[in-house]
């Protein structure tokens, strides 16, 4: 099997992305905290809340549901719609419990909305850290091993063929690396942050003026966000301009909702 050689503009693209991925958090960060008094401890608690609530918690329930053989288990593989449903419910519960459990006690002597938002920050900019930074970094490495060394020395020569093929794919996916790939991929990113300091400012306001409600609210949001990725995640919505346009879409929604609750709910007289 094959492995291309990377082109040229595959590698610029990579190495720009991947810098993007580490560099404009922490510049959204800077900004945030230098010129609108944004809390550094409200950042630091939504990266590491976030980083346990989805790659901790809520990966060890998808290894149980999806991980093994089951009649629900099929029924989501099986049906894209039950899929989408899943992973954005599956989301929206433990981000959303994530958020308001940090508000209540890690956070509760922080009751201005820019610590909502520093919150909201934190955890967006960590999801792009992960998703594109670290993620990033660790294909282009492992592109480079197996194109240096081979891939029956890299992966061993009992991988079943299926799998192999795959990875194959995946390898020489990322050695054709468009930059309009880059470009939609920080667009999505760029998108969710504004999606998370959104919800961010509605479960705070939950919390601090006892609006238990918002946190449900805050749930569904959640889920009906994350559908279309999820429907393109099962194959069932092939085209990543439609998922895009749908998530810029949601993000006006989610910022629309979470300033409408923010002037109709929000009173620094009530908070707890």
């Amino acid at each position: 099997m094959e492995i291309l050689a990377m082109t040229q503009t595959a590698k610029i693209t990579l190495i720009i992305q991947m810098l993007m991925g580490f560099i404009l958090p922490l510049i959204l960060a800077f900004v945030w905290i230098k010129f609108k008094k944004g809390s550094f401890r409200a950042i630091i608690v939504g990266a590491i809340t976030f980083t346990f609530m989805v790659f901790g918690l809520e990966k060890l329930v998808h290894q149980m549901v999806l991980g093994v053989s089951s009649p629900f288990q099929q029924a989501l593989v099986s049906n894209p719609i039950y899929y989408a449903i899943y992973g954005g419910v599956i989301a929206g519960i433990f981000e959303e419990i994530g958020r308001f459990t940090a508000f209540k006690f890690l956070l509760k002597d922080c009751n201005k909305i820019e610590d909502a938002v520093s919150y909201g920050i934190g955890h967006g900019g960590m999801e792009v850290v992960i998703l594109i930074g670290l993620s990033i970094l660790s294909n282009y490495m492992l592109y480079n091993t197996v194109f240096t060394h081979g891939f029956e020395a890299s992966f061993g020569p009992n991988i079943p063929k299926a799998q192999a093929q795959a990875i194959v794919g995946v390898l020489n996916s990322i050695a054709q690396t468009q930059p309009m790939s880059a470009v939609l991929s920080l667009l999505e990113r760029t998108f969710a942050i504004a999606i998370h300091i959104s919800l961010s400012v509605i479960v705070f306001i939950s919390v601090r003026n006892k609006k238990i409600w918002l946190l449900p609210l805050a749930v569904l949001l959640h889920a009906m966000i994350n559908f279309p990725a999820g429907l393109f995640q099962a194959g069932a919505l092939t085209n990543i301009f439609i998922v895009e346009l749908l998530l810029g879409l949601l993000t006006l929604v989610s910022i629309s909702i979470a300033i409408f609750i923010y002037k109709k709910f929000y009173n620094t007289e009530k908070q707890v």
